[in-house]
């Protein structure tokens, strides 16, 4: 078993010479972070590595493979490029290039990676077996079968994963009785192999004899086959047969083996509405949309099953997403009818009945396409396994055999691009006395504008830029008051600019901020070129904004502030002029394009808002939130390779909720 790490996450972010580091011990470190699946964490001692000496190979190729486990291809794809320039004759960084440009679907490219890496390691499974998907991709069946048929006589350990492969490429090139014949083969060669059997059974599934396809199906149950399709298949042959406690035991199975599994959880959810189990239907089919929001059948499917339950609501935005979907589906608008009908707007339900009908004279019983029409039939499950899903691609490329020891917080550890993460912007950076330690992330907030006030030393401690605000505590809380206290008494005897900007720094603290809006403003009326007051009065005004629509419940499906009122509007311009004044003035000021852009995203100005974070970016060299805010406007403008690009930059800088985005996003595409 893999032992944890324990050495201290800050060793390296904690040296303050530079020059000093031991660049081959933060390379291991890197390697140790990578081996542990510590992907986020390997990737910013990588960076150290390439900031210090950028012409070393390693640390690209290294922070590569981090990147593809993250599943950040894109970011993968340019890692292995720079580490190709400088070594052109390692066939680990091909195989690495082409493995992110085969998940990418630029196959010819990735062919020609494999292709090279081949050249230079000639007799690779590894390289092979990825040639061989890339092959089949491209529909080079016969090149896919040379291959398999050369690694057949290697004797190779994936000797039944090959006489799987061979039968799938068959069934693609349409000879199903040849593919028959190779899986009846493979059974009389080791009979024991339950994907053999669940093979053969769905090319009789789909030749339509499924009395043949039972009994193999239920052979590789018996053999305790893992492979979900096994399952989602058997229960379909189940349900056919009428055996519907059967095919549910089937679809349990299936779901059991991936809880995510969209197709068994579909076709459990169509069976648990035929059999009138209608609130666990409606469970599977809204799990369906929480994992595919867009996913049409479960829409529809959940929509007749709403009605039936008389969930009115759910079945109106149903039907809703579907109709707006298939303006020309007939059954939809009856459903809706219906619904109308029901909540007592009969006029409605009318001109919905109108509809269909009008649809049903115009298309008559014309067979819908799935252009035309969702499918709410239950769905064949063709996803056998394959070398693809059975090679750990890269394990013996990072095992390097030590074992030190590291302690983490387990959400940045492992594939987190698996958790489920929100779509939204990074907040606002403030000014603070307080910031939280960052233990993944070496954040640099420097400004000249900060520092020369802070090297006044006219307050009491020195002021950070920050965009995660910690909560006070009551003697932190208590504290404030006191310096508000003391400052007002200041300020009777003699007002200037800097004791107001300080209380005001001091009532945003402890949330007073209509007294910290006029503090403020009395600072900017004493200094009119006072570029930090500007700065923070647009922030307290931000923040004073965004909870008033919260409480007004003026938010959209993204959970972005949406400003009707015509008040609000009038103190977002308030806002951008603030900020505009302090780009103005300084227009090096990173945190203040930033914070504009983040304004202009409040009102779906993306456009401006993108314009903004880029010349953010171009201010402040690894801008990280930047890069994230940008990506998530390029999505929302449906811009997704910029976005992904953007994000891949993101979490390479350390933003670890990017790589969730990115799978989002592409698996989107």
């Amino acid at each position: 078993m893999k032992q944890k790490l324990l050495l201290p996450i800050l060793l390296i972010f904690q040296l303050s010479v530079w020059s000093q580091i031991n660049t081959d011990r933060v390379l291991d470190n890197g390697r140790n972070a990578l081996y542990f699946e510590d992907y986020v964490l390997s990737i910013q001692y990588f960076n150290k590595v390439i900031s210090l000496k950028p012409h070393l190979v390693d640390p690209y190729y290294y922070r590569a493979i981090a990147k593809i486990q993250l599943e950040d291809y894109v970011g993968a794809e340019a890692d292995c490029s720079q580490a190709i320039e400088l070594n052109p004759f390692s066939p680990n960084t091909y195989y690495a290039r082409g493995f992110a440009r085969k998940r990418m679907g630029k196959y010819e490219l990735a062919e020609a990676d494999f292709d090279k890496a081949l050249q230079l390691s000639t007799q690779n499974t590894e390289y092979m077996i990825n040639r061989i998907e890339v092959y089949e991709q491209l529909k080079k069946f016969d090149k896919a079968l040379a291959d398999i048929e050369f690694l057949e006589k290697q004797k190779t350990k994936y000797t039944n994963l090959l006489l799987l492969e061979k039968g799938q490429i068959l069934i693609q090139k349409g000879d199903t009785t040849k593919a028959y014949d190779t899986f009846t083969a493979a059974i009389k060669k080791d009979s024991t192999y339950a994907e053999f059997w669940s093979s053969r059974a769905l090319i009789s599934l789909l030749k339509k004899n499924e009395k043949e396809a039972l009994t193999d199906y239920n052979r590789a149950v018996e053999l305790k086959s893992q492979n979900i399709s096994t399952y989602i298949n058997r229960g379909i042959l189940n349900y056919q047969q009428k055996n519907y406690r059967g095919a549910l035991t089937d679809y349990d199975r299936a779901v059991e083996l991936d809880s995510n599994n969209i197709q068994a959880l579909f076709n459990r959810g169509i069976l648990r509405t035929e059999v009138g189990d209608l609130n666990n239907a409606v469970s599977d089919l809204s799990r369906i949309l929480y994992l595919d929001e867009q996913n049409d059948e479960a829409h529809y499917q959940r929509a007749l099953v709403s009605l039936s339950l008389k969930d009115y609501k759910q079945a109106k935005q149903d039907f809703k997403f579907i109709i707006d979907k298939y303006p020309i589906f007939a059954p939809a608008y009856y459903g809706q009818a219906e619904v109308h009908e029901a909540l007592g707007n009969k006029r409605q339900a009318a001109i919905d009945r109108y509809r269909a009908q009008q649809l049903m004279e115009e298309y008559g019983n014309k067979k819908h396409d799935k252009k035309s029409a969702p499918n709410t039939n239950a769905q064949i499950a063709k996803n056998q396994p394959s070398i693809k899903d059975k090679v750990n691609d890269f394990d013996n490329l990072t095992d390097n055999g030590n074992n030190s020891n590291n302690k983490y917080d387990d959400k940045i550890r492992g594939q987190i691009q698996n958790q489920r993460v929100d779509v939204h912007i990074k907040k606002n950076f403030v000014l603070s006395y307080y910031s939280p330690n960052d233990n993944l992330r070496q954040v640099n907030n420097y400004t000249k504008l900060v520092d020369e006030l802070n090297q006044t030393k006219v307050h009491k401690s020195n002021l950070l830029l920050t965009n995660d605000e910690v909560s006070l505590t009551q003697p932190l809380i208590e504290t404030h008051f006191n310096n508000i206290n003391s400052l007002t008494e200041e300020i009777k005897k003699s007002a200037s600019a800097n004791l107001y900007f300080e209380r005001g720094i001091n009532q945003a603290l402890v949330l007073n901020m209509e007294a910290a809006v006029e503090d403020m403003t009395e600072a900017i009326s004493s200094k009119k070129d006072f570029t930090l007051a500007y700065f923070c009065r647009a922030n307290i005004h931000f923040k004073m904004l965004d909870f008033k629509a919260n409480n007004n419940s003026q938010i959209d499906k993204k959970n972005e502030v949406a400003f009707d009122n015509k008040d609000l509007a009038l103190k977002i311009n308030q806002i951008i002029q603030d900020y505009s004044k302090v780009i103005e003035v300084s227009p090096d000021f990173a945190f203040a394009w930033f914070n504009r852009g983040n304004t202009y995203c409040v009102e779906k100005d993306y456009k401006n808002a993108i314009k903004d974070y880029t010349s953010a970016i171009a201010s402040k060299n690894n801008f990280a939130e930047a890069y994230f805010n940008r990506g998530l406007c390029n999505f929302f403008l449906n811009e997704k390779t910029k976005a992904i690009e953007d994000l891949s930059k993101a979490g390479e800088l350390g933003i670890y909720q990017a790589y969730s985005l990115i799978k989002r996003f592409r698996d989107n595409l």
